[in-house]
């Protein structure tokens, strides 16, 4: 993703919006789970 980001390697648009969604659906699930990690903690 970085050297696609960094121009390293050519890819079509459509690929590098598509990886951009992904690593953003993946940031949110790692959010959530420390999230609920965290609250879960705290109730302890």
């Amino acid at each position: 993703m970085k050297n696609i980001e960094s121009g390293i390697t050519v890819d079509t648009s459509e690929t590098i919006d598509a990886l951009k969604k992904q690593k953003l659906k993946l940031k949110d699930e790692i959010y959530d789970i420390l999230k609920k990690t965290n609250d879960n903690h705290l109730k302890l």
